[in-house]
C-alpha cells in the first residue's frame, strides 16, 4: 500500500472510492433486506391462506357431520315411529285376543256350570279335537 498524504487529490480519490464501495455495500444490503422482507410477507400470506383453507375445511367437515347426525336422527325417529305403530297394532290385536279368551272362558264356565255334555259350545270345541 502506498503512502497517500492527507488532503492530496490521491487521498480524496481513495476516500471517494471507499465511500463508493460502502454505498454499494449499503445498497446491496438494503436490497437483500427488502427481498427478505418481501419473502417473509409472502410466507406469512401463504401461511394465512393455508390456515384459512384449514378453517374452511374444518367448517365444511363440521357441517357434514351435523347433516349426517341430523339424517341419523331422522332415521331413528322413523324407526321409533314404526315400532310405536307395531306396538299399537300388537296391543290392539292382544286386546281382541283377550276379549275372545274372556268369552271363551265365560263359555267354558257356563258349560261347566251346566255340566251338560250336549251343550253346543262344548260339542263345537270337543269336535275340533278329533279333526
Amino acid at each position: 500500500m502506498s503512502c497517500v498524504l492527507p488532503g492530496t487529490p490521491e487521498s480524496l480519490a481513495e476516500k471517494e472510492h471507499q465511500l463508493s464501495t460502502m454505498i454499494s455495500q449499503l445498497i446491496s444490503l438494503r436490497e437483500q433486506l427488502l427481498a427478505a422482507h418481501d419473502e417473509q410477507k409472502k410466507l406469512a400470506a401463504s401461511q394465512m391462506e393455508k390456515q384459512r383453507q384449514q378453517m374452511e375445511l374444518a367448517r365444511q367437515q363440521q357441517e357434514q357431520i351435523a347433516r349426517q347426525q341430523q339424517q341419523q336422527l331422522l332415521q331413528q325417529q322413523h324407526k321409533i315411529n314404526l315400532l310405536q305403530q307395531q306396538i299399537q297394532t300388537t296391543q290392539a290385536a292382544l286386546q281382541q285376543d283377550m276379549v275372545r279368551a274372556y268369552w271363551i272362558i265365560q263359555g267354558w264356565s257356563q258349560a261347566a256350570a251346566d255340566n251338560s255334555p250336549s251343550s253346543p259350545f262344548i260339542w263345537h270345541f270337543s269336535s275340533r279335537a278329533y279333526e
